[in-house]
């Protein structure tokens, strides 16, 4: 049996192996996709809808190329679509033209080829449609291209776009309504790419804008924006006006000039005339009396004669021209007196005036010097009646050198007084005898004081030390009534603020603070409970003690006066302990900064006592404070210029009236000082006198008080203080003159 079944496998595997083999195409064996050179935009035409690309398929790869195109999507979209060749397979360059794409739309294209073996994509790359619409703009309008209704407009189509223009023109925009003027109202195409067009039917002195457009299949091409014109007026132009020669007893002859008619032709043209100037819009030809001039001269000038003038009357003329569009006046109005024996002059509006560093500038005109020449001209002023040549507070004289080629004047006036309302009047002499101007004018001085400034915010005090640093003024310490403060408070006037700053190390009173630049150095004083030996300088908001009195000197003392000189610090005066008693001293002592050291330095001309003192340059000025309550007042004003401490010259004695003085400035060759009745005192470095100047405006009636003053960057500062109240103000000495 096992052999059987051994026969009849041995009998299949025959069978088997008699059976055909099955048909195979060789040729496909070793074939691949095919193969694409590189694609990139170089390869790309375009238009707003049409893409034409190239493509080259470099090999086929062992099997023929049936189809071949481009595959295309937008970027924006997964759904592709593609193009075939219809003309040609295999292998080789082909373009073909992809239609009926969006302008300004972005593409993704790649070639593709399909052979037996499948289908080969070459690269992928980005493609843009152009743009179908272009690109236009309004030009900007010119002055000349403008009148009072109409205006030139242009627009240039910087990009042209494709295809042909549907719609063009412009488009006007006012608050009133939009106007569209387009091709078939007649806007002109030139060159294919210059709109022009002349918008009429606009209104006089109205503004508005306009916009150039052009339309196309694509739509409307974008604008640069629109351009805002103004139309204008459509008035007359006058020039200048003048009277023809001189004006006569009772009449006068004008001439203008007519520049030009405006936007309509002049249907009038002459003179208006009145008396009254004061009222806006007068003259006009509604309200005052008219002139009109017969013709118009070869060089555009017209003349007429206003007759019947009164004499020693004021006539305003002005000239007007009137067309369509309205009247225009001349920007200048004349002032005409009639001819007469005595001279005629007049005085400008007080809004003219210049007022500035305490000089007044007042103009005017002599308008005629009468029947024989001017021999004295003035302006006389006062703050309490009309002022004339008999009642006056000042006068100013000048000649008619001092007019212009137009007979008019300006004349600086000194030593009126701020915050004061004057009356002037100007009069002029002649063989005939004196004319005044014919109105007087009155005008208000700025003031002396200015307004309150921020409110002190500390503790109410007197005999405090102050300084000035860093853009600010400072206080420091002093006695409040009820025992001494040790706080520091600061004033900016950039910001018109108090601000607490770095409190001293103990409480202070008496201390003498001198600077040099923003470098602050205190000495002296006392404390609640001791002397104060140390020296101490402020800076960043921090007291750092720097030195030290010497005490087997006995320096201690309250109330010096000290300022800084080169490298040195000098103390002088003060009052100290004597037998038993605080005497005050005239004992001078210097501080070498550079070696750290005290030197004696002689003694002052007198005992002082919270004197003031004041450098400029080599120069430095000592003296004043307190008066002695027994005794002669001593006190008086010395200067050194020499750095010898024990080298002092007197300028000048105290005035009499003047009261205790701890603080002074030096403005414009002047010296400045407070005393503490609140009056100010001046003295003239260069006349060598004193002046008693204005009382600040201020008072408290709580004494002790205390007035301090202060120069920060050219402004000058006043400060009054008691243990209630106090008042922060400037003071503009260039306003003060002195009291009779």
């Amino acid at each position: 049996m096992k052999q059987l079944y051994f026969l009849i496998t041995i009998l299949s595997l025959l069978l088997f192996g008699c059976l055909e083999d099955p048909e195979m195409n060789t040729g496909l064996q070793n074939a691949l996709k095919p193969e694409f050179e590189k694609f990139s935009g170089d390869d790309i035409t375009k238009t707003a809808t049409t893409i034409l690309a190239k493509a080259t398929i470099k090999k086929e790869n062992g099997s023929p190329v049936t189809e071949r195109g481009f595959q295309y999507w937008e970027e924006k979209s997964s759904s592709t679509r593609k193009v075939t060749d219809e003309e040609k397979e295999g292998k080789g360059t082909y373009s073909l033209t992809i239609s009926q794409l969006t302008d300004g739309e972005t593409y993704m294209i790649c070639p593709y080829a399909i052979n037996g073996v499948g289908t080969s994509y070459g690269d992928t790359i980005k493609v843009n449609t152009n743009p179908g619409t272009g690109r236009v703009k309004t030009s900007v309008i010119d002055d000349d291209a403008v009148d009072a209704t109409s205006v030139d407009v242009k627009g240039i189509i910087a990009e042209k776009g494709e295809g042909d223009y549907e719609d063009y023109g412009f488009r006007l925009f006012n608050a009133e309504k939009d106007t569209t003027f387009n091709r078939k109202r007649g806007v002109e195409l030139r060159d294919d790419s210059v709109l022009v067009y002349t918008i009429k039917g606009l209104e006089p002195n109205t503004e508005y804008f306009v916009e150039a457009y052009v339309k196309n299949k694509f739509g409307t091409f974008s604008s640069d924006g629109k351009v805002k014109f103004a139309t204008k007026d459509g008035l007359p132009k006058l020039g200048s006006i003048s009277i023809k020669g001189e004006a006569a007893y009772d009449y006068v002859d004008l001439r203008a000039e007519l520049i030009s008619e405006g936007d309509s032709a002049v249907k009038e043209f002459g003179f208006c005339w009145g008396t009254d100037i004061k009222t806006p819009g007068r003259p006009n030809i509604e309200e005052d009396s008219t002139v009109q001039a017969l013709s118009l001269g070869d060089d555009n000038f017209f003349e007429a004669r206003i007759d019947n003038l009164k004499a020693a009357t004021n006539y305003y003329v002005i000239a007007y021209a009137t067309n369509a569009f309205g009247t225009r006046y001349s920007n200048d109005t004349i002032r005409v007196v009639t001819k007469r024996d005595l001279p005629t002059i007049f005085l400008n509006d007080p809004s003219t005036y210049v007022m500035d560093a305490g000089v007044v500038t007042i103009g005017g005109e002599l308008q005629s010097e009468g029947k024989t020449p001017v021999t004295k001209l003035a302006i006389y002023y006062s703050s309490t009646s009309a002022p004339s040549p008999k009642n006056y507070e000042g006068k100013k004289e000048f000649t008619t050198a001092d007019l212009d080629e137009d007979k008019k004047f300006n004349i600086s006036i000194e030593g009126m007084k701020g915050g004061k309302t004057y009356s002037v009047r100007a009069y002029a002499t002649n063989e005939s005898g004196d004319t005044p101007s014919n109105e007087v004018k009155s005008f208000t001085t700025p003031s002396i004081f200015g307004n309150d400034l921020a409110t002190f915010p500390g503790t109410g005090r007197v005999e405090f030390a102050t300084f000035c640093a860093n853009n600010q003024i400072y206080v420091l310490g002093g006695s409040s009534g009820t025992g001494y403060v040790k706080d520091l408070y600061g004033y900016s006037p950039s910001e018109n603020k108090w601000a607490a700053l770095a409190s001293y190390k103990e409480n202070a009173y008496g201390i003498s603070v001198c600077t040099q630049d923003d470098n602050v150095y205190s000495v002296a004083g006392i404390t609640s409970a001791r002397w104060y030996t140390e020296l101490y300088t402020y800076s960043s908001n921090t007291w750092t003690q720097f030195a030290s009195l010497e005490t087997d000197k006995k320096m201690e003392c309250i109330f010096p006066t000290s300022f800084v000189y080169k490298d040195s610090i000098i103390l002088i005066g003060g009052e100290s302990l004597g037998e038993g008693n605080l005497a005050v001293r005239d004992t001078i002592y210097r501080y070498d900064m550079v070696n750290k050291e005290w030197t004696g330095c002689g003694n002052f001309q007198v005992p002082i006592k919270a004197g003031v003192s004041i450098t400029s340059g080599d120069s430095v000025f000592v003296g004043l404070g307190n008066k002695p309550e027994d005794g002669p007042d001593e006190r008086g004003l010395w200067i050194n210029t020499s750095g010898n401490w024990s080298d002092w010259t007197l300028l000048a004695k105290t005035p009499p009236e003047m009261k205790n003085v701890c603080s002074g400035v030096l403005f414009k060759d002047c010296l400045y000082y407070i005393d503490n009745g609140g009056v100010i005192w001046r003295f003239n470095l260069t006349t060598k006198d004193w002046s008693k100047m204005s009382s600040f405006p201020k008072k408290l009636t709580n004494t002790p008080v205390d007035y301090r003053i202060f120069l920060l960057n050219d402004t000058i500062y006043i400060f009054l203080i008691n243990y209630y109240s106090s008042y922060l103000k400037t003071y503009d000495p260039l306003w003060d003159v002195p009291q009779k």
